[in-house]
């Protein structure tokens, strides 16, 4: 025996109904202002948000970058060649890994 399936019943009016994208994009159509009045505070936040954390990352690397640079001018001085070091470049790309991912996931 089989099992009875649940089946829409069509319109009782003499028109068609209308898709689930053709109804989103009148509802859309007919708001437009407001959704693109909160599109673009979105995206104004995301941005202005994004700009935020890289100059916080900046300021809180400054150190090391002038770090490096002292330590360049010292060996050019010295007349002595510079060896790159990454190491520093990379404990701050690491360190601000969770920032740029928490404001992306935000």
């Amino acid at each position: 025996m089989s099992a009875p399936h649940d089946r829409t019943l069509p319109p009782t009016s003499g028109r068609p109904r209308r898709g689930v994208l053709a109804t989103t994009f009148t509802v859309l159509r007919q708001r437009r202002r407001t959704l693109a009045g909160a599109t673009a505070r979105v995206v104004g936040l995301a941005g202005l948000t994004g700009l935020l954390t890289t100059a916080a990352i900046c300021a809180l690397a400054w150190p090391v970058f002038t770090r490096m640079r002292d330590q360049r001018i010292r060996y050019h001085r010295a007349e002595e060649p510079y060896p790159h070091d990454h190491t520093d470049l990379a404990w701050v790309a690491l360190c601000t890994l969770p920032l740029f991912l928490g404001c992306s996931c935000w």
